[in-house]
């Protein structure tokens, strides 16, 4: 999946952004691998998970550093505690961090680090690993199991979807991820349709889809040249001023995975 790259350069620091034009499954594991090592390894892959998660949708950028800056210090820290639990199992990855979630960071995108975080050792447990729980996999859930996943760090309602996937995986002979990426395949089975979910589940998201808008506007100005980019660049800012003034509400949580 290729990702915008100037986009995520306005909100964050260059050192913290993936060197390659394009993030998979297999990138996005390859930085969690080194999550454990340090503070700063850890953001930087929590950082990747974030483009992954969120793709070409163009308020992603903003929402990780708005987790980044309400962290302060401590993020690095938390990121890398729970690298460091994913050696001991996936419940433990996610009670690492359910004991005390990032500002704004749900779990349908926490899920996605910590997934990365523990496909990153799987071979130590089986295979085993914490796979995505966002909301198209809680409406899947709730469409086909009847039972209505809460999207809040609860451990034992993440322990006990895990153990559908796993069960399931067992029957069909796949790993739990597996399950979890066929279930989101089977509600949004090609990039138009990723686009259209994210869009539909984030209706809400007034002010994500603002600054989305915004972001199209500037990369649109930006096919006309440097001078036009320059030009527009204060304009933009103060625009995008207004529009971050933040409403003291939770933002919805969702990425096509």
């Amino acid at each position: 999946m290729k990702w915008r790259k100037r986009t995520w350069e306005r909100h964050l620091d260059s050192l913290l952004l993936p060197t390659i034009p394009e993030i998979g499954r297999s990138q996005a594991t390859a930085a969690a691998a080194h999550a454990a090592d340090g503070d700063d390894q850890a953001v930087r892959a929590f950082v990747t998970a974030m483009i992954w998660g969120y793709g070409p949708v163009g308020y992603g950028a903003w929402r990780t550093r708005r987790i980044l800056d309400l962290s302060g210090a401590v993020a690095g820290h938390r990121l890398r505690e729970v690298a460091l639990a994913a050696a001991d199992g996936p419940i433990e990855a996610f009670s690492a961090m359910a004991r005390a979630p990032l500002p704004y960071l749900g779990p349908a995108f926490g899920t996605k680090y910590i997934y990365f975080c523990t496909a990153a050792v799987r071979d130590r447990h089986g295979g085993r690993t914490a796979p995505v729980l966002d909301e198209v996999v809680r409406r899947w859930f709730a469409r086909h199991t009847g039972s209505r996943l809460s999207g809040t760090w609860s451990v034992p309602q993440y322990r006990w979807y895990l153990s559908c996937l796993e069960s399931w995986g067992s029957t069909l002979g796949i790993p739990s991820d597996h399950v979890e990426e066929l279930i989101f395949r089977s509600r949004v089975t090609t990039e138009e349709n990723r686009l259209w979910a994210e869009r539909l589940l984030v209706g809400t998201d007034s002010q994500g889809e603002a600054l989305a808008a915004l972001d199209d506007l500037r990369a649109a100005i930006d096919v006309l040249g440097d001078s036009a980019a320059e030009a527009s660049d204060p304009l933009l800012e103060q625009l995008r001023t207004v529009i971050g003034t933040d409403p003291d509400e939770e933002l919805p949580d969702r990425e096509p995975s």
